[in-house]
């Protein structure tokens, strides 16, 4: 059995604490007369936000000789509650928006990451293709030195190589005659 704050360890004997409350006292422990004390000054803090205050109001409608009737402690228990209703539907506003808020954060920051992901695979992409193009480049220079070096004749000839064709030619003054798959062209330096 677990022993708790206040109870004595014999068994069949009450503690200081037990006593005082079987005999009806009301007593409080150090940590709720702090919670008390709390209370109260949270209770200031709240009448100066809200403007309104119940020891304002009691001293106002406590007279020192009069008594206040049930209907007054009634009236001004249910604007406590009033006042405590709107506080507390202000708190739940107040948490609904920052709830809102965290959300709308983690959706921004997840789209962010989407976006800093579809960047890095566009940087990825633009670098293969860069390096394609130089690849491509570098071949096409080759090709271009090469056909420089042969002249039109080996361009023409290239041509209807990489075409499958026969390519026949003859030079004949000053021209060169051509002739693809029956079709003849003629090539003159001038």
């Amino acid at each position: 059995m677990a022993k708790h704050h206040g109870e004595s360890s014999k068994m069949g004997q009450a503690g200081p604490l037990s006593q005082a409350i079987a005999s009806g006292l009301q007593v409080q422990t150090r940590s709720q007369t702090t919670g008390a004390a709390q209370e109260e000054r949270d209770s200031e803090h709240n009448e100066r936000e809200v403007g309104y205050s119940p020891r304002a109001e009691e001293a106002q409608s406590d007279a020192p000789t009069e008594k206040r009737s049930h209907k007054e402690r009634l009236s001004t228990v249910e604007t406590r509650l009033d006042v405590l209703e709107a506080s507390l539907e202000e708190l739940y506003q107040g948490q609904g928006r920052l709830l809102g808020v965290e959300s709308s954060q983690e959706e921004t920051e997840s789209q962010i990451d989407r976006v800093e992901s579809l960047v890095d695979r566009l940087t990825e992409d633009t670098k293969d293709s860069v390096r394609h193009l130089h690849e491509v480049m570098a071949e096409l220079t080759v090709k271009a030195k090469e056909l420089y070096k042969t002249g039109v004749n080996g361009l023409l000839i290239k041509i209807a190589e990489s075409g499958g064709f026969r390519l026949n030619a003859r030079v004949l003054d000053q021209r060169t005659k051509y002739e693809v798959r029956g079709a003849i062209f003629f090539y003159s330096k001038e």
